[in-house]
């Protein structure tokens, strides 16, 4: 049973390891989401910003048929 004499040094190195993909993986995971978080968001206030100056503003208008002359008397 010579693989149940393991060495005390390889156990340690090898949780070390373990913990350090761990954490990496962790942190990757959290920055990820929130990049994707800040495209999507990003994305969204181009789209509104595009809708906006395309469609809901006003541009051009004659207003002089809907002009009253006010008599001074």
């Amino acid at each position: 049973m010579e693989f149940l004499n393991l060495d005390t040094e390889n156990i340690v190195y090898y949780i070390f390891a373990a913990a350090v993909v761990l954490i990496a993986f962790l942190l990757i995971k959290k920055i990820a989401s929130c990049l994707i978080k800040g495209v999507i968001l990003a994305v969204i206030v181009a789209i509104l910003a595009f809708v906006y100056f395309n469609y809901l503003t006003i541009e051009d208008v004659d207003d002089t048929q809907n002009t009253e002359m006010v008599d001074g008397n």
